[in-house]
């Protein structure tokens, strides 16, 4: 059943597979200038600075997921209806 499942929605599982994984790496980069955020206020910058940049980076997080839905959600779509092996 699941192999019957993979053959016939390939495609979708193909499109989730490559949005998982550029979204975890993302998400990976994203975390890693969380870091070094954190290591500036340590470092002795003013925490107001540190702050705004935090809230850049907290809109530069809320965007890059917002992104990853849409483009995961339009591909979605994309396969379901407009394929041209799909059988109706």
């Amino acid at each position: 059943m699941i192999v019957e499942l993979w053959h016939e929605n390939r495609g979708i599982f193909k499109a989730m597979i490559g949005d998982i994984f550029g979204f975890g790496l993302v998400l990976s980069g994203l975390y890693v200038i969380h870091l070094l955020l954190a290591q500036l206020e340590h470092a002795g910058y003013e925490r107001w600075k540190v702050q705004m940049l935090e809230t850049v980076h907290f809109y530069g997080l809320l965007v890059v997921v917002i992104l990853m839905i849409v483009a995961l959600g339009w591909e979605m779509i994309h396969l379901l209806f407009w394929r041209k092996d799909r059988k109706r």
